[in-house]
């Protein structure tokens, strides 16, 4: 049977009778513009995008209607108003498209830019729902290249039989009429299971029906909040009365707790394999750009709440309260937050944000690389922002990159080589297809915004296995940009990053362009998978699932985690709660300019030196130990350097042996001295009261390959040396020694 007739054949089954629908459409006073007449214009017969069917208000009383005619077997019909007066351009209804489902409502009454409140739940019966699940398996087996990369052919297809299962029970508890929001609750749980941070029931790529009766609910949290770890924190209160200033900690929702919410909530959030930190960070509430949240949406559908919001709450204070409060759509709560805080995007251009402080530090801010979506020219906005910068004299800077998901690769290259300092060669992934051609079953349920994908056999190379190869991309010398800075540069992450902030963020660190800082990022290391998507439309339940078509690995497999950041800044829920920022404090000082104060240092000192025995890397000893310390000329690091020679004794008491370190703090902000080497800094923080430096260099322990890390501290007359040492190709940092002084 042709692809056509089968969907047409689909939508039928889903409509009882072919039926006129009526608009009656409210519109106060001063809406229209002067002389304007209203219409309707939408995606299916007799409506069209290009040309309106005309709206009246005979009697006078600001409610327009129109009745619409829809033959035998239409399906949902998206539609919008317009405003046309003479001479003029078309004026559109402000929101997304509003949708009429013929046969199975007979009119639409709501205000001209208001929302829907009475659309019909569209139902599919057990043959339609069994025909989804076919074409969700058929169309990721067909196109998805990374099926089995953090899955195992076995455990693909436990994933199928458990979804399968699911469909029997929803047969079961429904019969014929399956509720469409519970085939898009399972279908996103399968494949969120897939464990691939491109493949998702996406907020934003529905039907304009799934839109409709899923995003414009009136049942959302008025609040915006973080998620650090299991706690739930307001950044911003859309309550009528203001009652949850901005630190509130959310402790209950309806009466669970809020760890019990989020584990509910965790299996339909989509990440790159093990990466949980990235399925928390999809279920944070921003409240304006979005067009939904994913925590609103899951949680309206797994809990079903109805009335008010009742809360337990822990105010910045301490004090804690029980609140009820109105549940909100999503616009209300978005129109309140802007009001009450001017500084919160209105737009994707502002997500692009440039200052230079007093101070000399400038801080870049790219909220987002998906300049597609922007009215400002990225390229001219940042090679301005560098501009003014270097012209200005910028001591250092901080490119803040949290929160950005990810974008176009161009963007973030271009930023890369604005904070190179140096040429830098990187190489690129392996690319890996699942097909070359699309099936011609698969054809009529994916689109893309290039037709370009359906045939690619003259750019891949079959690998032998069923799986295809992009052609290979030798590496290449990236030189800095014209307006490059010159100074330190500190970037933020967070969990945030993937896509194309993830391969940003392993460029960073591999190369050492810039000091990376803040919390392992999302993405994986074991590979990605991404490139151009592809929307595989379910065709009776209308649920949409992105698909990337494209993979990237690396030479040799990687670890299953993101990447982790030079300085690590642990999410810390009590700073959010007091409105600091710890990965900016973090990134500051480790740019700062305050020296640090060796010349305290010189005199006599008594302490100890715990070390790892080197023997089975396991035992830990004590020896005391005395040193004296003075300062000194360091020639191969052209700087003032501390001395200090250290006597150990033996844990009998008798004579041991003897050395000396030597510390210097290099005008450079990212650099610091040990033992006659520069080391990277990968945090300072200095003050009158003394200061703590980390840093780090590739080495050799016990003679195998290793990271060495030095984390050198002077405070209320102790001054301690720890050394950490992690070997080549394990993950974890363990302690050799510890030297810990007094004054003697």
């Amino acid at each position: 049977m042709p692809a056509r007739l089968v969907l047409l054949l689909a939508l039928t089954a889903s409509v009882a009778v072919a039926q006129p629908v009526a608009l009656e459409i409210s519109v106060p006073d001063g809406t229209l513009p002067e002389a304007a007449t209203l219409g309707v214009r939408g995606d299916t017969a007799p409506l069209a995008w290009d040309r309106s069917l005309p709206l009246s208000d005979d009697d006078g009383d600001g409610v327009y209607t129109a009745t619409l005619d829809f033959p035998m077997g239409t399906g949902r019909v998206g539609y919008k108003l317009v405003a046309e007066a003479p001479g003029a351009e078309v004026v559109w209804e402000p929101g997304d498209n509003r949708m009429l489902v013929p046969g199975r409502m007979d009119a639409d009454r709501r205000a001209f830019g208001g929302p829907q409140t009475d659309l019909p739940v569209l139902t599919v019966s057990q043959r339609q729902l069994a025909e989804d699940l076919t074409v969700l398996r058929s169309g990721m087996q067909a196109l998805h290249p990374g099926l089995f990369l953090h899955n195992s052919v076995a455990e693909v297809e436990a994933l199928s039989n458990r979804l399968g299962a699911q469909a029997r029970a929803l047969a079961a508890e429904y019969g014929e009429a399956i509720p469409m929001p519970e085939v898009y609750v399972a279908v996103a749980g399968a494949v969120a299971a897939i464990r691939d941070g491109h493949t998702q029931v996406s907020m934003y790529n529905q039907n304009s029906y799934t839109e409709a009766q899923l995003y414009r609910r009136a049942d959302r949290v008025p609040f915006a909040f973080r998620l650090v770890g299991d706690r739930m924190i307001v950044t911003g209160d859309a309550t009528p009365e203001a009652v949850l200033p901005t630190g509130t900690e959310v402790l209950t929702l309806d009466g669970r707790p809020v760890a019990e919410v989020i584990e509910a909530l965790m299996p339909y959030a989509s990440a790159d394999g093990g990466n949980d930190p990235k399925r928390r960070d999809q279920l944070e509430v921003y409240g304006t750009i979005p067009p939904a949240e994913r925590f609103d949406v899951f949680y309206s559908l797994l809990f079903d709440p109805e009335g008010d919001l009742a809360l337990t709450v822990r105010r910045p204070d301490g004090t804690e309260a029980d609140l009820s409060l109105p549940r909100v759509t999503r616009d209300a709560r978005r129109e309140v937050l802007w009001a009450r805080d001017e500084t919160l995007p209105r737009s994707m251009d502002d997500l692009l944000q440039y200052r230079l402080g007093e101070d000399g530090t400038a801080v870049l801010t790219i909220g987002s690389f998906s300049t597609f979506s922007m009215s400002v020219d990225y390229a001219a906005w940042l090679t301005g922002a560098f501009q003014d910068m270097n012209a200005r004299g910028a001591e250092r800077l901080v490119v803040d990159l949290r929160h950005v998901a990810g974008g176009m690769d161009d963007a973030a290259a271009l930023l890369f080589q604005h904070i190179l300092q140096e040429p830098v060669e990187v190489s690129f992934w392996e690319g890996v297809t699942a097909y070359d051609i699309v099936p011609e079953a698969v054809r009529p349920y994916v689109g893309s915004w290039s037709n370009d994908f359906y045939d690619l056999s003259a750019r891949v190379t079959p690998n032998g296995d069923g799986t295809f190869r992009l052609p290979s991309r030798p590496a290449v010398t990236v030189p800095p940009a014209a307006d490059a800075f010159q100074g330190p540069v500190a970037v933020l992450v967070d969990a945030t990053a993937s896509s194309a902030t993830f391969y940003l963020a392993d460029q960073i660190k591999t190369t050492g362009a810039a000091l990376l800082v803040g919390q392992e990022t999302g993405g994986s290391l074991k590979g990605l998978n991404a490139g151009q998507m592809v929307f595989l439309r379910l065709p009776n339940s209308g649920v949409t699932v992105d698909v990337p078509l494209y993979g990237a690995r690396p030479p040799e497999p990687g670890p299953d985690r993101g990447v982790i950041p030079d300085v690590v800044v642990a999410p810390d829920a009590d700073a959010v709660i007091a409105g600091r920022d710890p990965e900016m404090e973090a990134a500051l000082a480790a740019l700062s300019p305050e020296a640090v104060r060796l010349d305290d240092l010189a005199g006599d000192w008594t302490g100890t030196l715990v070390y790892t025995d080197y023997g089975d890397d396991a035992t830990r000893v004590t020896l005391p130990i005395t040193a004296s310390g003075q300062i000194t000329r360091d020639d191969r690091l052209g700087a003032d350097a501390l001395r200090l020679d250290v006597v150990f004794t033996e844990p009998d008491g008798s004579p041991g042996g003897t050395g000396s370190t030597t510390l210097a703090a290099l005008p450079e902000a990212r650099a610091f001295g040990y033992d006659g080497e520069a080391w990277q800094v990968l945090s300072h923080a200095a003050s009158a009261d003394g200061f703590e430096v980390v840093i780090e260099a590739e080495g050799a322990d016990n003679n195998r390959p290793a990271t060495i890390r030095h984390t050198i501290r002077h405070r209320d007359g102790v001054l301690t040396d720890r050394k950490d040492v992690r070997y080549q190709g394990t993950d974890a940092f363990f302690e050799r020694n510890t030297v810990t002084l007094r004054r003697s």
